[in-house]
């Protein structure tokens, strides 16, 4: 499923990054990548960003994204999209990183089974590997879409459990809340 994506409720003022650009064009550029790179590859979800041409090619990817890969597909960086993930085509994301680069509007892939990603930290047997993937357009100096960031989250669900706790288990449990209490 396709959707428009949605804003972030905690947005900054512009002149709050503005006055943060100011200060990172300030420093050394080796300093100011060094620091941007450890911040981006400390966040818990997945993330990339690629070109707008035909072959989407990886041009930065955090830790946590090339963590869900094997390590035949790494490094990653300058390689197509395509190339990384064959399935990407038939789960409509590549066909959504067109729309986004032409219409400039982030849109949402949700919930979708990719199997590529997530072979080092493998699912449950038999379990589906699901996804979502939010991308956002990102624009030169002129306004024109030339990159994308995409955001993957894995959002698989934990197996449901076969049974009930028993009248023991869910005893226990409550001790256990009240001593905690």
């Amino acid at each position: 499923t396709v959707s428009q994506g949605e804003q972030s409720p905690v947005r900054k003022s512009p002149s709050t990054l503005t006055k943060l650009a100011s200060v990172l064009r300030a420093s050394p550029e080796s300093d100011a990548l060094i620091i941007l790179g450890r911040l981006l590859d400390s966040l818990p979800i997945g993330f990339h960003v690629t070109d707008c041409d035909d072959g989407f090619h990886v041009l930065y990817a955090n830790g946590v994204w090339e963590r869900w890969l094997p390590p035949e597909k790494l490094p990653v960086v300058g390689k197509s999209i395509a190339e990384l993930f064959p399935s990407a085509e038939r789960a409509g994301a590549l066909r959504v990183m067109h729309e986004v680069c032409e219409s400039s509007k982030a849109q949402h892939l949700k919930r979708f089974d990719f199997a590529e990603l997530g072979v080092a930290q493998p699912a449950e047997q038999g379990e589906p590997r699901r996804w979502d993937w939010e991308i956002y357009p990102l624009s030169g100096r002129d306004g024109q879409v030339t990159h994308l960031l995409n955001v993957v989250m894995r959002v698989t669900e934990p197996s449901p459990r076969r049974s009930q706790p028993t009248a023991e288990n869910r005893q226990a449990q409550n001790l256990r809340r009240e001593a905690a209490s």
